[in-house]
């Protein structure tokens, strides 16, 4: 039997751009939907598994929406493509949840800040006020939750820099955060 082929969902950056990634996964999953809709009907049995968009007990398709969790195999993210890998791996949110929390705190997180030669972007206290709440008010309930959890459906990984300030170090940081071990 041949082994399928990992599910990779990556991110990318590109602050309030963002939505723009958040709104193409939104098709994507409406027609990963549809094709299970359309399987599950060509089977001709309402009770088969048509993954996460099971017929519930009454024999009626499902309308919950379908979670990119249960989908990718990993979920991974720079900046703010990490935020969102967050919110679809880690958190596990629908991708309307994630629209909606993304819409709750860009506008903090993107205001136009005077940025000097190698300062970061958007400022992280901020961003990481705006994340703690996100995961305050997820199924975690918990700010200071841990980010690995071998028990999640997903492995999520984030990539996060530090640019140095000073000339004299020539290199910049960068930390992986996920929520598996190696």
């Amino acid at each position: 039997m041949e082994s399928r082929k990992a599910r990779i969902l990556c991110l990318d950056g590109g602050g309030v751009r963002g939505i723009t990634s958040l709104l193409m996964l939104k098709i994507i999953m409406t027609e990963i939907r549809t094709q299970e809709e359309r399987d599950t009907a060509d089977c001709g049995d309402e009770n088969m598994d048509g993954g996460a968009a099971n017929n519930d007990k009454t024999g009626s398709r499902s309308t919950t929406p379908l979670k990119p969790c249960e989908y990718f195999d990993l979920i991974c993210g720079t900046s703010t493509g990490g935020l969102i890998a967050l919110m679809l791996g880690r958190l596990e949110y629908t991708v309307d949840e994630a629209i909606e929390q993304y819409m709750n705190f860009g506008e903090e997180i993107f205001k136009k800040k005077r940025r000097c030669f190698n300062s970061s972007k958007y400022d992280h206290n901020i961003l990481e006020k705006c994340l703690k709440k996100v995961i305050h008010e997820s199924h975690l309930g918990d700010a200071n939750a841990p980010m690995k959890d071998e028990n999640c459906r997903c492995r999520t990984f984030v990539v996060s820099a530090h640019l140095n300030k000073h000339a004299d170090e020539d290199e910049d940081d960068a930390a992986i955060l996920r929520s598996y071990d190696l």
